[in-house]
């Protein structure tokens, strides 16, 4: 357990991250501790977000992390609908108690403080599309809300070009140097970063910084040059 005081330690770090740093730690969250896509559709500028207030069965569930569960939501019984699942969900726990045959514990209702009380979704075309928070929606449901805040992202009509990333570009410089032992694996690797890179919109920096500027090795820094022209 983290004492009051740690967390405000916490809190005080984070305020005084720079934006550079601030997304490094986004990314790291994303990828490492989430495992999920979050960190790539927040640093996507193609999407505008608004804060709303929406009822709880108007999101779509769309992957909790298991997956006999995730086939068990897209299931005609349920729909992918939150309010029929967290149903299910209440029945189950009811009539087995303590016991969990089919490992549903994680569903058990949780009070969720107000500060956390809400969801993140996207809007395609007439749907909500569940992207965090799933946890906390069905844990306020079966403890009986009617609707649920939610950071919703929409499409502001410019391209799709959410970030690469430092730490991608750091390790596809290091597969080329470290891992690569033919011409076929060098090739594959600088085919992902040059992908990467053209759809995104911090890739031509990112390799500029990781590939020409700072390598020590020569044949990173020539690839990362070529690269570079390349993307004009």
């Amino acid at each position: 357990m983290t004492s009051a005081g740690q967390r405000r330690d916490v809190a005080a770090g984070i305020d005084a991250l720079t934006d550079t740093q601030l997304w490094r730690m986004l990314e790291a969250l994303s990828y490492t501790y989430r495992v999920n896509g979050m960190w790539r559709m927040l640093s996507d500028p193609a999407h505008h977000w608004i804060d709303i207030e929406v009822p709880v069965d108007l999101p779509v569930l769309t992957g909790l992390g298991k997956a006999h569960v995730d086939r068990f939501v897209r299931s005609k019984a349920i729909g992918r609908n939150p309010v029929r699942f967290a149903e299910h969900l209440a029945a189950y726990f009811a009539e087995h108690g303590r016991r969990d045959p089919e490992g549903l514990a994680e569903f058990r209702p949780k009070r969720v403080p107000a500060a956390r009380a809400r969801i993140v979704v996207a809007r395609r075309r007439d749907r909500f599309l569940m992207r965090d928070g799933s946890h906390r929606l069905l844990s306020l449901v079966q403890s009986g809300a009617t609707t649920v805040r939610a950071y919703c992202a929409l499409s502001n009509g410019t391209a799709s070009a959410p970030m690469m990333g430092d730490a991608v570009a750091v390790t596809l410089n290091r597969l080329l140097v470290e891992d690569a032992t033919n011409d076929a694996d060098r090739s594959a690797i600088l085919r992902v970063t040059e992908l990467l890179a053209a759809s995104s919109h911090d890739g031509r920096s990112a390799i500029e910084r990781y590939w020409t500027e700072l390598s020590p090795h020569k044949l990173v820094r020539s690839e990362g040059q070529a690269l570079l022209e390349r993307l004009g």
